[in-house]
């Protein structure tokens, strides 16, 4: 019931898990969640991302706008579970127009597997016309603090050696928060610390 009431952190679809330096004793879900980050280093203001046990997201490369919008190389990260498996799903359209509303969009399933110490991703095409947009693939498995890559390949599979090590789960021991008072607008916080810090200071 707790989970239910948290109000400050929050989910982003079914597996990415998103915890604002802001929080006041946030409730946090059990299980081997993974925690990770795509900064460079952590400048203390940067909400802590975590995957569920099982789950994985699709990263594209940075881009400024829909013009410069590409999905021909596609990172997934992936968090194993305890049977050594994960799956996910990607969509992808123009990033522009109306198009997807006649069908021009792709939908892939995309699950990993293991063996023998190999974890193997398979990217399933499930609905759409669009013409194939994702020429490449990389993996990266989520293991203790680290996130560790396979090579980029072309195709709808690839396989990497599973690295050792475990999630940690979510304690909130192992976080830094930042009271809101320490936040200012030439901190390198995210657009959505910036609106709920305001928010809550037209509400005080």
């Amino acid at each position: 019931m707790s989970l239910r009431r948290e109000d400050q952190a929050y989910m982003i679809g079914r597996d990415l898990l998103v915890i604002p330096r802001w929080c006041e004793n946030p409730a946090l879900p059990k299980g081997d969640w993974a925690c990770f980050t795509l900064e460079d280093g952590d400048d203390g203001y940067q909400a802590y991302l975590a995957l569920r046990p099982g789950g994985m997201i699709p990263i594209a490369p940075l881009f400024q706008n829909t013009e410069e919008y590409d999905t021909s190389t596609i990172t997934f990260l992936v968090n194993l579970d305890d049977s050594g498996r994960a799956d996910g799903r990607l969509y992808v359209d123009d990033g522009d127009g109306f198009e997807y509303r006649d069908g021009m969009f792709a939908s892939y399933a995309a699950e990993v597997t293991t063996c023998e110490g190999v974890a193997t991703l398979a990217l399933r095409r499930t609905a759409g016309k669009l013409g194939n947009r994702v020429s490449k693939l990389r993996m990266g498995i989520l293991s203790g603090d680290e996130i560790y890559y396979s090579e980029t390949v072309e195709g709808e599979s690839l396989s990497m050696p599973i690295p050792k090590g475990c999630s940690k789960g979510l304690d909130t021991k192992n976080f830094n928060f930042v009271k809101l008072k320490d936040f200012s607008v030439n901190s390198r916080v995210t657009f959505i610390d910036l609106i709920k810090t305001e928010i809550l200071k037209e509400q005080a």
